[in-house]
């Protein structure tokens, strides 16, 4: 070889070893993410340098070689959790600007380096991998950044968990955006879980007074629990109560309030349709859950926890039979089965998005089940107010027929009216303070809610107050069988124009009382609200017409309602479809099936609408 070949040689193995640097270097480099402009806090979410063991310094080769996308959780790479895992991550920063670091309580004994100096940890660290203590850390961290590159190096150790990694990904904001963000949660967690109590306690309550019905007992007890987990986790507000709760009994708590819901559930389904029931998995179903409860209560965490997937198994083939059951229900046509069974398919979507998100399979930052088991509770008012209406439409049946029966007999109906009297009358008071509190809810998240966002809870909790006045009516008069129809609407208008003051509605008064069925009231309600919203929406919002109602009498069991608010609304009503794939739409399609449901006529005209519907007269 010539000395001009070995140059050539020489210099490209040179060159090769200068690449070979470089891209390795750009590579296998610790992930860096940009932190310098907030509009809320950062989710710290995509790859972080990944390393088994404890690393002491950010500028180690152990973190520069690999990476994994958080939240994820590692045992799989360390093939145990009783082991050491650290996390880097670099941050670019505007010096000396405050930031406020939140690591949502990753389920571990952990060590937060900030430029590789220690800014805080929790639990204790011990020298072997079986021997680490996790303790409760709530507080955030706030940081000044010294220069535009900032790095985090987190420390993880697990002893009593079956998964060690990060749940939720670490956020990080300027120091008011996080404590603003921070108070929204807490205090919207806070309502949600004041609710539930209130709810569950009234519902105690209402068995406590007719014990013969134990629905509202097993439901009262799950709202209970369903506070209990919901205060434990997230936010922890059970933390805040019980400032001296360790990891483990908070842990506890949270499995535990998670594990009740099943059994408790299950005898709640059987008090509702007990006919429809399976009873040899209603019993399974309480066995098993039985069974974690133990494991939950007296065994280590690291031997209850692995259970987990295998519970969610079961929680999934509960869900099934739970359809199952609510559809049987639907097929005979049980009173609420319908609601009850579209609201549980929306609850168990939110459930299986929850166990996901635990699991790591989607990427999500927030557990949404508690809301679906708000809109739970709603259409469990609705269940068990039309359970006890037709109840008491029974009961007047056989009052009607009093004077056939034997004396004893006579008796014995007498006292079961009053039951069912005193039953009614508080249960309408229990609707119209549950639909106050989530009229109340709605307030919240208006304050908060972008413009489109704005427009739909100002439309939902207008519809939500028209149902409220029919009970707000039956609590102020002494028959709760029927509506009077007229203190109704000078409720219900009242209503409507606090909530759209640009219209100027006119409502002109019967001369004579008409009652009708308070079902037919809370349509009548919905469907001159979506009328008045429809006429806004298809208005010049600087020229809003006048809304002008007047009611009449047709016939002696009938009553016409005159709607104008100078629209034609003939094309719309004759070119609408009442559903889509067989679920009611908004507007003129919703308009429809609520006048199909009180066996009402509504009839557009040029300049007026009417609305035909029965009614009782005085005498009733």
């Amino acid at each position: 070889m010539t000395i001009l070949d070995k140059c050539k040689h020489y210099f490209n193995t040179f060159f090769t070893f200068l690449l070979f640097t470089f891209f390795t270097t750009s590579l296998y480099a610790i992930p860096t993410m940009d932190a310098t402009n907030f509009k809320e806090p950062l989710e710290l979410r995509g790859p972080w340098g990944f390393s088994p063991g404890i690393i002491s310094h950010a500028s180690a080769p152990e973190l520069q070689h690999q990476s994994i996308l958080l939240p994820h959780f590692v045992e799989s790479k360390l093939n145990t959790s009783q082991s050491e895992v650290t996390f880097a991550l670099k941050l670019r920063t505007l010096p000396n600007i405050p930031l406020t670091l939140d690591l949502n309580e990753p389920f571990s004994v952990w060590k937060l380096y900030i430029n590789d100096i220690l800014v805080a940890q929790s639990g204790k660290f011990a020298e072997h991998s079986t021997d680490h203590k996790a303790a409760i850390y709530r507080k955030n961290i706030t940081f000044t950044p010294t220069s535009e590159t900032t790095t985090l190096l987190i420390q993880l150790a697990n002893s009593e968990h079956e998964h060690i990694g990060f749940y939720q990904t670490p956020t990080v904001a300027s120091t008011e955006i996080m404590t603003q963000s921070y108070f929204k949660k807490y205090l919207f967690e806070t309502v949600i879980t004041a609710l539930l109590i209130l709810v569950g306690i009234y519902h105690i309550g209402l068995f406590a007074v007719w014990k013969k019905d134990k629905a509202p007992l097993w439901f009262g007890i799950l709202s209970l629990f369903v506070a209990l987990r919901m205060s434990s986790t997230s936010e922890m507000i059970l933390v805040d109560v019980f400032d001296s709760l360790s990891w483990e009994m908070l842990l506890r708590t949270q499995y535990i309030s998670g594990l009740l819901s099943l059994p408790l559930y299950v005898w709640y389904l059987d008090s509702l349709y007990p006919n429809q029931i399976i009873r040899v998995a209603k019993y399974f179903y309480f066995t098993i859950a039985l069974f974690f409860l133990m494991l939950a209560s007296f065994f280590p965490t690291l031997t209850f926890t692995p259970f987990l997937l295998t519970y969610e198994f079961v929680y999934l083939s509960f869900i099934i039979y739970t359809l199952i059951v609510l559809f049987r229900a639907v097929s005979v046509k049980e009173t609420g089965s319908l609601l009850a069974f579209v609201t549980f398919v929306i609850l168990s979507g939110l459930l299986i998005h929850d166990f996901l998100r635990f699991d790591n399979v989607i990427a999500s930052s927030t557990d949404i089940a508690p809301y679906g088991f708000v809109l739970y509770l709603i259409a469990q008012a609705a269940i068990l107010l039309q359970r006890y209406a037709q109840t008491f439409t029974l009961i007047e049946e056989h009052t009607d027929n009093l004077e056939h029966v034997v004396a004893d007999r006579t008796k014995e109906l007498s006292r079961l009216v009053e039951q069912r009297e005193l039953l009614l009358r508080e249960l309408t008071h229990r609707v119209k303070n549950n639909l106050q509190f989530i009229i109340s809810l709605i307030l919240i998240q208006r304050k908060e809610a972008d413009p489109r966002t704005l427009v739909s809870l100002k439309t939902l909790e207008s519809q939500i107050q028209s149902i409220s006045s029919v009970h707000e009516t039956l609590c102020s008069q002494e028959n709760v069988t029927f509506v009077e129809l007229n203190n109704y609407m000078l409720n219900f208008i009242h209503s409507i124009r606090n909530f759209y003051p640009k219209v100027e509605i006119t409502y002109t008064q019967p001369s004579t009382p008409f009652y009708i069925n308070p079902d037919h009231a809370v349509s009548l309600g919905l469907i001159i609200n979506e009328l008045i919203t429809n006429h806004l929406k298809h208005s010049n919002p600087t020229d809003v017409s006048p809304v002008i109602i007047s009611i009449e009498s047709n016939e002696d069991t009938q009553i016409v309602l005159h709607y104008r608010d100078g629209h034609d609304h003939r094309e719309m009503f004759h070119h609408t479809e009442v559903s889509t794939f067989g679920l009611p739409k908004l507007g003129w399609p919703m308009i429809k099936v609520l006048i199909k449901q009180i066996n009402g006529e509504i009839i557009p005209y040029k300049e007026r609408l009417e609305i035909k519907l029965n009614c009782y007269n005085e005498d009733k």
